[in-house]
């Protein structure tokens, strides 16, 4: 099946900002083209749910994915680790939660156009990828002359380039 959503992998060391950039992204997109966007995390070394609460439960006890919904209607989607990314990217293109965009934070192994966040300019060569199309994170905002830099690949500051950005990544 052919993926009709426009997927972005965000990857980066802990704590380089890739929540940060993602979030920026978000509000952006929402605000000036009025997309949905969908964040996919991949958490590599911790539980995303406690295993005393209910959900964490049916999971364990062998359901497929849990849903839960606060007093907030804010809603908690949890799948077992057996579904694979590409399962879950049909399932979510062909539910009722229609998006335009998904951001996959953490899935490095992901063939598709990439953001790579960053603190460090070392970080760079030891994460760089064929998918990686820009740089960002933490880098954009501790390093002021990083546009002067002769980098081969854009480095975006989401905030002051959201039109690079757009451009970049063929969003329409």
């Amino acid at each position: 099946m052919v993926i009709k959503v426009k997927l972005i992998s965000v990857v980066g060391y802990s704590n380089s900002g890739k929540t940060q950039f993602i979030t920026t992204l978000v509000k952006l997109l929402r605000e000036k083209k009025k997309f949905k966007v969908g964040v996919l995390k991949y958490v590599h070394q911790h539980d995303v749910d406690n295993k005393k609460k209910d959900s964490y439960k049916y999971i364990k006890s062998g359901a497929n994915f849990s849903i839960i919904k606060n007093d907030y209607n804010e809603f908690g989607l949890f799948f077992k680790t057996e579904n694979e990314l590409q399962n879950i990217i049909e399932w979510i293109q062909n539910g009722p939660l229609k998006v335009h965009l998904i951001f996959l934070e953490g899935f490095r192994s992901v063939d598709c156009p990439t953001v790579l966040c960053i603190r460090d300019l070392q970080d760079i060569s030891k994460q760089m990828s064929k998918n990686v199309k820009a740089i960002s994170g933490l880098i954009v905002k501790t390093l002021k002359n990083i546009d002067k830099l002769k980098l081969r690949i854009p480095v975006i500051d989401p905030e002051r380039n959201f039109q690079e950005f757009l451009k970049l990544f063929e969003i329409n």
